[in-house]
């Protein structure tokens, strides 16, 4: 009897609860397209559409198909501080600039969440002083 009761506890969590907890860990995949601009570490530009956790940011979609380098770059240790290879340079005055749809202004790689069809742009770039 006891066993019986213990298998129905077992059983009910696994037909209710579990679906439950499951849904909330694998959400749906989506497709978006990301573009890094190596500008002047003269390297060549990628192109690639790629399948990321839905509202995933725009780090964890970079850190998800190629190598990145995190740390202080200006105001906290999580920022991005290189990509494939490529560090921002301070005394260059070159820093990694992350563009969603085409523009810069609210685009957060942190904070950001990116959903399906979104363009994910980051662009070495030298600023002119």
């Amino acid at each position: 009897m006891k066993h019986s009761i213990f298998f129905s506890c077992i059983l009910s969590f696994l037909l209710v609860i579990h679906p439950v907890f499951a849904e909330k860990a694998y959400s749906p995949t989506v497709p978006i397209t990301v573009k890094i601009d190596f500008g002047p570490a003269d390297r060549p530009s990628i192109e690639k559409k790629i399948r990321i956790q839905d509202q995933s940011t725009p780090k964890e979609a970079l850190k998800s198909f190629i190598s990145v380098e995190e740390g202080f770059v200006c105001c906290h240790d999580g920022e991005i501080k290189g990509i494939g290879g490529v560090g921002v340079d301070p005394i260059k005055n070159r820093w990694w600039l992350l563009k969603i749809n085409g523009s810069a202004k609210n685009a957060n790689p942190q904070k950001t969440k990116l959903k399906a069809g979104d363009l994910m742009e980051w662009v070495y770039s030298q600023e002119v002083q």
